[in-house]
């Protein structure tokens, strides 16, 4: 805490930055309870309500390794997105930004990327029409650790969702992010402040979306 006389020497929006701080924060952690929330006290998230149907993926030979492992490529991702059931509508995917970089990485014999004509353009900040990338959902690569020959993926992770959101999980806002001061509990030189906001979410249709897990039926 600074004296008042330092605030105005400084001449710095203390409050603003505690808003933006704030809204960071609610941000992640609203993202991460509409994902992955138990429904105590947060909103029951979508991956924990686990009713979207599942798809794996195929376990292919991978070059200097033996017998087949679980793998993942932009042929699996192809066809998962154009599996989706067409009556619910255009759907929307969303994976990890590390399971993001694994697929726009990926080249073909000639060193050319081969996962850019639209579904993805090598950037979450260009592909947001097309793609959601959220750092709340799990990452199958462990941070850039698997997804070789030598470390492959391990069947049953997470790799992406698809879904018409808006008909597949519905969020509720019943009152905005506040702040408050928390009466009580004050120090020598400042006031303490609290921030709140009440959220709720539910799937509403489970049909509507889809997950792809790592895993399959041997190639």
């Amino acid at each position: 805490c600074f004296q008042k006389k330092v605030l105005q020497e400084a001449n710095y929006d203390i409050l603003g930055f505690m808003f933006r701080a704030a809204e960071r924060s609610y941000r992640i952690n609203r993202n991460q309870a509409l994902i992955t929330g138990d429904g105590v006290n947060q909103p029951l998230g979508w991956l924990t309500a686990d009713c979207f149907r599942k798809m794996g993926t195929p376990q292919r030979p991978m070059s200097n390794a033996e017998g087949n492992q679980p793998s993942f490529n932009h042929i699996d991702f192809r066809r998962f997105i154009s599996s989706h059931p067409v009556e619910y509508g255009t759907v929307t995917p969303v994976m990890h930004q590390n399971i993001f970089a694994y697929l726009a990485a990926q080249v073909d014999a000639n060193g050319r990327f081969i996962f850019g004509d639209g579904d993805m353009l090598f950037s979450p900040d260009s592909a947001r029409e097309r793609l959601r990338i959220s750092n709340c959902l799990p990452d199958a690569t462990a941070g850039g650790t698997r997804g070789d020959a030598a470390n492959p993926f391990i069947v049953g992770d997470f790799l992406v969702a698809a879904a018409n959101w808006e008909m597949a999980y519905k969020a509720v806002t019943r009152a905005p992010l506040t702040m408050e001061q928390y009466e009580g509990a004050t120090t020598k030189w400042c006031v303490k402040y609290q921030f709140g906001a009440e959220d709720g979410g539910f799937v509403g249709c489970c049909p509507a979306g889809q997950i792809l897990e790592v895993g399959g039926p041997a190639a």
